[in-house]
């Protein structure tokens, strides 16, 4: 994340930087966004997006969630520990 804030700071022509030129300069850098959030989505891993997206889907139900990967619900905890996934299913 420092790497996409430093090359803000150096694309701006302007003494002040505000939250319409940030947000710009994020969907140039970062185009991935998760759907649904305004977060930015720090892994690009299609696993961690499709857990999140089945936590929602599921309405954060745990044990539907690795029934539907087909894994136990402690590897589930793993990977949403792993990939930082908050209670609110997002990154």
């Amino acid at each position: 994340m420092s790497s996409v804030c430093e090359k803000i700071v150096l694309l701006t022509e302007q003494r002040s930087i505000d939250e319409v030129f940030i947000k710009k300069q994020v969907e140039q850098i970062l185009p991935d966004l998760l759907p649904g959030t305004e977060k930015i989505v720090l892994y690009k891993d299609k696993e961690a997006v499709r857990i999140a997206e089945l936590l929602r889907k599921h309405g954060g139900s745990r044990e539907k969630v690795a029934a539907e990967l087909g894994i136990s619900k402690t590897t589930l905890w793993r990977h949403i520990k792993k990939y930082g996934i908050e209670k609110d299913f997002s990154f």
